[in-house]
């Protein structure tokens, strides 16, 4: 018989955790890459130094998404993607998206806790 953990979602509970583990690690780093991108964005100094072309880590947090509502479905609700809002400064853009993440997070665990899943 196989033991194939994407099969069994009930018994995963340590990956989803090693997921939002890596997703609050690279949340910020993705911020700095989302407003890297923005069209009203300047790179500042510190932005230079970061070379996101390899990391990509808005990207890893999508595939962290996705694996987490692959293995726990009723976690459906991180997504859609946080949505630009064009006109917000930069640090109202910054604040926004990370108490976005963090609140995707949280969410995530507390369906965890819900659901019994350790």
């Amino acid at each position: 018989m196989e033991n194939n953990i994407d099969t069994q979602p009930r018994n995963c509970g340590a990956v989803i955790n090693l997921l939002l583990i890596r997703w609050s690690i690279l949340y910020q780093y993705a911020a700095l890459e989302k407003l890297q991108t923005r069209k009203s964005a300047q790179p500042t100094n510190i932005l230079a130094e970061f070379n996101f072309a390899q990391g990509k880590p808005v990207l890893q947090i999508e595939i962290i998404k996705l694996k987490i509502i692959e293995l726990l479905p009723e976690a459906s609700f991180i997504f859609p993607e946080f949505q630009d809002e064009a006109d917000l400064a930069q640090d109202d853009f910054l604040e926004i998206y990370l108490e976005h993440q963090m609140l995707a997070i949280k969410k995530v665990r507390e369906v965890l806790d819900t659901l019994g899943i350790k």
